[in-house]
């Protein structure tokens, strides 16, 4: 699909910007506090708050390479994979990516979405203005990329 769109911006004389967002790190980034707000709004009960409260910041890992093993740490953000939970805390976290851009496009498959804009050459300064704006507004997956 964003291939067709480019092909019809060259077509009519411009140029089309991509930015490719890679969220696959989202799921060790997730924002706790950020999470239970999403997880508020969208009409969790108090009782199912406080659970995932003490269930997200508890959780301790430690890393085995092949005998040794260092010593439990506490993790601070993000939510355990492969886990059911995990998945929809992931998709939760991560459900209003498709409603920020307000001047740009956006495809999304799994972890991987695509920005994109096609405008005349003469409006390049202030599209990209636009699309980093955009990109700023999408920190909810911890997307702070820019671009010039």
């Amino acid at each position: 699909m964003i291939t067709d769109k480019a092909l019809e911006a060259m077509d009519a004389k411009k140029v089309t910007r991509v930015v490719l967002l890679d969220l696959s790190k989202a799921f060790v980034s997730i924002d706790y506090a950020t999470l239970l707000a999403k997880l508020q709004a969208l009409g969790v009960s108090r009782a199912s708050l406080g659970w995932f409260k003490s269930y997200l910041p508890e959780r301790l890992q430690c890393v085995r390479i092949g005998a040794e093993t260092s010593s439990l740490q506490g993790i601070s953000h993000g939510v355990p994979q492969g886990s059911i939970l995990g998945l929809a805390f992931f998709t939760i976290y991560l459900n209003n990516i498709p409603s920020i851009p307000d001047v740009c496009s956006l495809e999304s498959y799994g972890d991987d979405s695509k920005l994109y804009l096609s405008f005349p050459v003469a409006e390049a300064s202030n599209m990209i203005q636009q699309i980093n704006k955009a990109l700023k507004k999408s920190q909810a997956g911890d997307v702070t990329t820019a671009f010039s």
